[in-house]
């Protein structure tokens, strides 16, 4: 089925589950330096461990002055974004695709237990859902090729050239 990866998968495969925080008194400025050193797009608000808010760098930037300074007195529980998505470990990729629909939001913090475990970006679920549809349409060009559920792991999927004449895509299964 597509779109079956969950949120578990996901940050395993991100290999690190280590969320930038900071708390909510914190200056944008200290976000901006975070987010430069560690070449991260948020920083995740939490006031005793508990998660108050996102900050992307398009918060950030908003701040900045004509002249492209940024304030030092703005701080991140005044910028933050307090209406956002949570998700579970057990969320799917799908889901959490919607969500960031929804709410228009780059990146997602993962709470399991009422514990911060992780934070997933549009980018992680754009992975996620292409491999996702790149499984199914192995496993669908392997049963139309007939080589579906044989012992090899990998479906005989089609060549594609250009006919140099006419400049349309032939496909030739594999097998030819």
């Amino acid at each position: 089925m597509i779109f079956d990866t969950r949120v578990s998968e996901v940050l395993a495969f991100k290999g690190s589950r280590h969320v930038w925080m900071l708390p909510g008194d914190a200056s944008v400025r200290e976000a901006v330096q975070q987010m430069r050193e560690h070449s991260i797009g948020s920083i995740v608000v939490a006031d005793d461990r508990e998660v108050v808010g996102v900050v992307t760098e398009r918060e950030c930037l908003v701040q900045l002055t004509p002249q492209g300074y940024l304030p030092s007195g703005i701080r991140l529980r005044e910028i933050a974004k307090l209406d956002f998505p949570v998700v579970g470990l057990s969320t799917t990729a799908r889901e959490c695709f919607e969500l960031m629909a929804e709410f228009r939001a780059r990146y997602i913090p993962v709470v399991e237990s009422g514990q911060l475990v992780g934070l997933v970006s549009i980018g992680d679920i754009v992975r996620a859902l292409v491999d996702d549809q790149r499984f199914t349409i192995e496993q669908l060009m392997a049963y139309v090729t007939g080589s579906y559920g044989s012992i090899s792991n990998e479906p005989d999927l089609p060549s594609t050239e250009v006919d140099p004449e006419g400049g349309v895509l032939i496909r030739r299964a594999a097998h030819e």
